[in-house]
């Protein structure tokens, strides 16, 4: 029998929603025929808020064009930074607004860098262009603070490896957990340091819970084969963890102690157990209806898989 797969995203998504969780991880396939809810499964799944994508091509142009530019000694500009974060807007914007993502044979991975689906368009019909024309000014603002802030710039230039959106995976409760976090960097006299990309409007939300996870996973992952031999001699307490809220100009630190890392423990056993008793210790043998829909009708009401499940709940 597969592993359970578990990471925090997923977590607060079964928690909201079991039946949108299971469409998304274990019901959506991309190479099922046409016309198969399955196949709609997957389609629905690319949908997004304009936020997110705001917020996508942000931690893109990050990952792509600044710490990759760092990594080959460049020093990459905020002209260029924006430049090319316009280029992603106008393709993704195009492909979006055309509905290409409801092409028949259609998959994320063929379309690369120009693949972008709104939840807006598929359930309303449009997107209103001052809401994209706000995202670009958004963008551009979160780019510009990003720049502006020295102290940061200075530990990513001090950083002998600056690793983005790397997959970390180890094994806890007979299940694999995984975490990906935006940034690891590592230096030769001081612990890791993982970075964490926000891009909201208010920023008030504590992530602590999130980013303690990301510690526990780089201590306790089989190491990547360029990870540094030093990352051993630090504890899961020792790695420096940083939230950057780009919007609000705004930076947390968190020092995490040893109960933080209990309570991250406690969290992932409660949420797993309660995934298991679900009946997702083996979904493969689950079907959409075995599994309970939100109590919150804000939250049905921005699903994705709106209609897939309204299909079964009126087959009922």
């Amino acid at each position: 029998m597969a592993k359970l797969k578990w990471s925090f995203s997923n977590s607060r998504l079964f928690k909201k929603c079991q039946r949108q969780w299971f469409y998304k991880n274990h019901f959506q396939k991309w190479q099922a025929k046409e016309g198969t809810p399955e196949r709609e499964a997957y389609v629905l799944s690319t949908l997004q808020s304009i936020s997110a994508w705001r917020g996508q091509i942000v931690d893109q142009t990050i990952s792509r064009n600044v710490i990759n530019g760092l990594n080959k000694m460049e020093q990459p500009t905020l002209l260029k930074s924006l430049n090319y974060a316009k280029y992603l807007y106008d393709i993704q914007l195009e492909y979006a607004l055309e509905h290409n993502a409801k092409q028949p044979g259609m998959s994320k991975s063929q379309a690369g860098n120009s693949f972008a689906a709104f939840y807006k368009i598929e359930y309303e019909g449009h997107m209103p262009k001052e809401e994209y024309e706000k995202a670009w000014i958004e963008i551009e603002e979160a780019l510009t603070n990003f720049y502006k802030m020295e102290s940061l710039k200075d530990l990513l230039k001090l950083a002998n490896q600056r690793i983005p959106q790397r997959s970390l995976i180890f094994d806890y409760s007979d299940t694999n957990v995984i975490a990906m976090p935006d940034l690891i960097c590592f230096y030769d006299n001081q612990s890791p340091l993982i970075v964490d990309w926000k891009v909201h409007a208010f920023g008030v939300k504590d992530y602590r819970l999130q980013l303690a996870l990301y510690a526990i996973a780089l201590k306790r992952c089989k190491p990547h084969s360029d990870f540094p031999k030093l990352l051993s001699s630090y504890e899961d307490k020792d790695v420096s963890l940083l939230e950057v809220q780009l919007l609000t100009n705004q930076q947390r630190e968190y020092t995490l102690s040893m109960d933080d890392i209990i309570q991250t423990q406690n969290y992932m056993t409660e949420s797993i157990t309660q995934m298991q008793l679900a009946g997702s210790e083996n979904p493969k043998k689950t079907v959409p209806d075995d599994y309970s829909t939100t109590n919150y009708p804000e939250a049905c009401l921005i699903c994705p898989y709106r209609k897939l499940c309204w299909e079964v709940t009126c087959q009922n």
